[in-house]
């Protein structure tokens, strides 16, 4: 363990100040980016251009998914959704969906909790992309908390349910292609 001390360096610096930034990515072979999310596309950026691995917490936003394309043309890899929410939430709900798809079925009651106060309130400013009954619905932010809807589970569990983001991915990244409904909601 020791040895491995050596070999990591945390640091504390203004990420908006970009030549410091640039800086310590070009001295360094991977970055862990624990930064607000909306500096997550300008690491990435530096970090495409001299060529250095980061891995992020947070959720691939459209500025990152803008960025795939040039990430793999400088041979990095860039790692989102690595926390908990994001993250271990997305192997928590392939383990679930598999565990359904060996047994033959389609809709288990299996649910967990996972937020964080800041990002639950923010949620409610995204739009919301999904589909439902095989059609591709599109919600505004402004129009968001207009589509909350109760949603009852069992005595005790009542909530007011909501789509979050964009869920239209989630179908192939969680392998239900029969799914005609997939909704990335918040309760």
């Amino acid at each position: 363990m020791a040895d491995i001390k050596i070999l990591i360096l945390a640091i504390a610096l203004d990420v908006s100040a970009t030549s410091e930034l640039e800086s310590q990515i070009t001295s360094h072979n991977l970055v862990i980016s624990l930064v607000p999310y909306v500096y997550h596309a300008s690491v990435i950026e530096l970090a495409i251009k001299h060529k250095v691995n980061v891995v992020t917490t947070s959720y691939i936003s459209d500025a990152i998914r803008d960025l795939d394309a040039s990430a793999k043309k400088a041979g990095i890899v860039v790692l989102n959704e690595v926390g908990v929410d994001p993250g271990v939430d997305h192997l928590y709900a392939i383990k679930k969906i598999g565990e359904v798809h060996a047994k033959g079925g389609k809709n288990p009651l299996g649910f967990k909790f996972s937020w964080s106060p800041r990002g639950a309130l923010l949620s409610q400013f995204n739009s919301a992309q999904f589909l439902s009954s095989g059609e591709k619905v599109e919600i505004s932010n402004k129009e968001l908390m207009g589509v909350a809807k109760p949603y009852f589970v069992m005595d005790g569990y009542d909530f007011v349910a909501y789509p979050n983001r964009n869920s239209l991915p989630f179908q192939e990244f969680y392998a239900i292609p029969e799914a005609e409904t997939v909704i990335r909601g918040s309760l």
